[in-house]
């Protein structure tokens, strides 16, 4: 059944049960602090549909964000289902309030839902949690992850199975998220090393160009259990590192820790509450 996309663009311009890696509460440094974004508007996927898109609060609080995330999610879940020939379009949605930070503040919304249609068709609705930003002015959603993997040859591993979170070849591998939630384009440069041998030791490292409002999954960074440190750096001077924790967990396959690119080109390492609105 297709799904008809347009973009809502106003105003200015201007730690799955695999594999997953757990990231210390803070980034190590920052060498930049950006100033307050300055775009306005809403930047995100908007289909048509029946169900409008609410505005954005007034008044910014966890609990006016976090019914606005839900209610913004529902409207473009809901429009994307329907058809005219759709007899039952039914969608359930969870929004979380995540944390106030760059001038704004960052939420998850996730829905899922399914249609039914005069011809017998039947559509299902699943999604990864979108991140949301919401400052005044600017609303920015973000859920769509390209993903960027290697072959499993090249991915870091030790020599000692036991060492490994999975075989390579044989299971998932850890990796990251990114969020540009800037609606300007980064080139952005991010290093994993290593740091459970005397030596830090390369273990990853890659470069990317961020399409404005966009997102990456990276994954094939590393097989092995251990302490890393994630470097980013954007072209703008912007860089941030934190310590990474690989482990075999309960969340191990979801790659939740994130190099999030704010709306005003700085960068923060962390991992959102992904957990909360699966």
């Amino acid at each position: 059944m297709p799904s008809r996309r347009t973009v809502l663009q106003t105003g200015l311009v201007t730690c799955s049960t695999y594999l997953a890696g757990c990231t210390a509460p803070t980034t190590d440094n920052n060498t930049r602090t950006p100033a307050s974004y300055t775009d306005s508007g809403t930047f995100g996927e908007t289909p048509d549909g029946p169900k409008s898109y609410p505005d954005r609060p007034d008044s910014l609080s966890p609990e006016t964000i976090s019914s606005y995330v839900r209610e913004f999610e529902y409207a473009r879940v809901y429009n994307s289902l329907h058809e005219s020939n759709a007899e039952t379009v039914s969608v359930g949605c969870t929004g979380v309030y995540d944390t106030a930070a760059h001038g704004g503040h960052y939420a998850l919304a996730a829905c899922g839902g399914y249609a039914n249609y005069a011809d017998g068709a039947h559509a299902d609705h699943g999604q990864r949690p979108a991140v949301y930003f919401v400052g005044d002015g600017l609303t920015v959603r973000v859920e769509r992850l390209d993903n960027r993997h290697r072959k499993y040859k090249d991915v870091f591993s030790a020599e000692e199975p036991d060492e490994n979170v999975e075989q390579p070849g044989e299971g998932s591998s850890a990796g990251y998220r990114v969020y540009n939630m800037d609606t300007q384009t980064h080139e952005l440069s991010v290093t994993v090393d290593f740091l459970g041998g005397l030596t830090p030791a390369e273990a990853f490292s890659t470069e990317y160009t961020l399409a404005p409002t966009s997102g990456i999954l990276q994954d094939s960074v590393t097989y092995r259990r251990g302490e890393y440190r994630i470097t980013a750096e954007l072209a703008n001077g912007s860089s941030t590192a934190t310590r990474w924790t690989v482990t075999k967990d309960e969340n191990y396959g979801w790659g939740e820790t994130s190099i999030i690119v704010d709306p005003a080109g700085g960068l923060t390492i962390r991992k959102p509450p992904f957990d909360k609105v699966r």
